[in-house]
Protein backbone atom coordinates (compact mmCIF):
# COMPACT_ATOMS: atom_id res chain seq x y z
CA UNK A 1 0.00 0.00 0.00
CA UNK A 2 1.46 3.42 -0.81
CA UNK A 3 2.70 5.63 2.36
CA UNK A 4 0.51 8.41 1.26
CA UNK A 5 -2.56 6.44 0.78
CA UNK A 6 -1.68 5.17 4.26
CA UNK A 7 -0.94 8.35 6.22
CA UNK A 8 -3.93 10.00 4.58
CA UNK A 9 -6.11 6.95 5.65
CA UNK A 10 -4.56 7.46 9.41
CA UNK A 11 -5.13 10.72 9.27
CA UNK A 12 -8.82 10.67 7.85
CA UNK A 13 -9.56 7.96 10.69
CA UNK A 14 -9.20 10.16 13.74
CA UNK A 15 -5.73 8.77 14.06
CA UNK A 16 -3.04 11.00 12.56
CA UNK A 17 -2.59 12.99 16.23
CA UNK A 18 -1.44 9.67 17.57
CA UNK A 19 1.01 8.60 15.62
CA UNK A 20 4.88 9.27 17.55
CA UNK A 21 6.66 12.29 16.57
CA UNK A 22 10.30 12.05 16.35
CA UNK A 23 12.08 14.89 18.51
CA UNK A 24 15.71 16.45 19.31
CA UNK A 25 14.48 15.43 22.62
CA UNK A 26 14.26 12.15 22.10
CA UNK A 27 17.89 11.84 21.55
CA UNK A 28 19.12 13.44 24.49
CA UNK A 29 20.63 11.44 27.91
CA UNK A 30 17.75 10.72 30.77
CA UNK A 31 19.20 11.49 33.81
CA UNK A 32 16.30 9.88 35.68
CA UNK A 33 12.71 9.00 36.72
CA UNK A 34 10.62 10.40 39.44
CA UNK A 35 7.59 8.02 39.92
CA UNK A 36 3.90 9.07 41.73
CA UNK A 37 1.13 7.72 41.71
CA UNK A 38 -0.51 9.28 39.03
CA UNK A 39 2.55 10.61 37.09
CA UNK A 40 6.55 9.84 36.04
CA UNK A 41 8.85 12.70 35.85
CA UNK A 42 11.97 12.07 33.01
CA UNK A 43 14.66 14.42 33.36
CA UNK A 44 16.58 14.91 30.12
CA UNK A 45 20.15 16.09 29.83
CA UNK A 46 20.41 19.39 27.92
CA UNK A 47 22.83 21.63 26.55
CA UNK A 48 20.57 24.49 27.80
CA UNK A 49 20.00 22.65 30.95
CA UNK A 50 17.60 20.20 32.24
CA UNK A 51 14.47 19.63 30.19
CA UNK A 52 11.51 17.58 31.41
CA UNK A 53 9.18 15.07 30.25
CA UNK A 54 5.96 14.43 32.28
CA UNK A 55 3.36 11.17 31.59
CA UNK A 56 0.53 9.78 33.12
CA UNK A 57 0.08 6.47 34.99
CA UNK A 58 -0.76 4.66 31.14
CA UNK A 59 2.37 6.40 30.16
CA UNK A 60 0.89 8.49 27.58
CA UNK A 61 2.33 11.95 27.67
CA UNK A 62 0.95 14.80 29.29
CA UNK A 63 3.90 17.70 28.58
CA UNK A 64 7.10 17.41 27.30
CA UNK A 65 10.02 20.11 26.81
CA UNK A 66 9.71 21.67 30.19
CA UNK A 67 12.43 24.17 31.46
CA UNK A 68 12.40 24.10 35.47
CA UNK A 69 10.32 27.27 35.26
CA UNK A 70 7.81 25.56 32.91
CA UNK A 71 7.72 22.34 34.74
CA UNK A 72 7.10 24.46 38.35
CA UNK A 73 4.20 26.87 36.63
CA UNK A 74 2.29 23.57 35.24
CA UNK A 75 3.30 20.43 37.47
CA UNK A 76 4.13 21.81 41.02
CA UNK A 77 3.89 19.11 42.59
CA UNK A 78 6.34 17.29 40.21
CA UNK A 79 8.49 20.40 40.66
CA UNK A 80 8.61 20.26 44.25
CA UNK A 81 9.66 16.97 44.33
CA UNK A 82 12.44 17.43 41.76
CA UNK A 83 13.19 20.20 44.03
CA UNK A 84 13.96 18.02 46.90
CA UNK A 85 15.64 14.96 44.71
CA UNK A 86 18.96 17.01 43.44
CA UNK A 87 21.35 18.31 45.30
CA UNK A 88 22.59 21.12 43.97
CA UNK A 89 26.27 21.43 45.63
CA UNK A 90 27.41 17.71 46.76
CA UNK A 91 30.13 19.83 48.93
CA UNK A 92 27.39 21.17 51.90
CA UNK A 93 26.53 17.11 52.88
CA UNK A 94 30.04 16.11 54.18
CA UNK A 95 30.15 12.31 55.40
CA UNK A 96 29.58 11.88 59.18
CA UNK A 97 32.97 11.92 61.25
CA UNK A 98 34.22 8.08 61.36
CA UNK A 99 32.05 6.69 58.84
CA UNK A 100 33.00 4.01 56.92
CA UNK A 101 31.69 2.78 53.35
CA UNK A 102 29.02 -0.30 53.37
CA UNK A 103 30.67 -3.50 52.74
Amino acid sequence: MNRALLLWLLVGLGCGDTLPQATEQDSWPVLGHIHTRHERLTIHSTPAGPRFTVRDASGRIISRDLTRSALRQRHPVLHQHYEQAHVLDASLYQPLEGARPYR
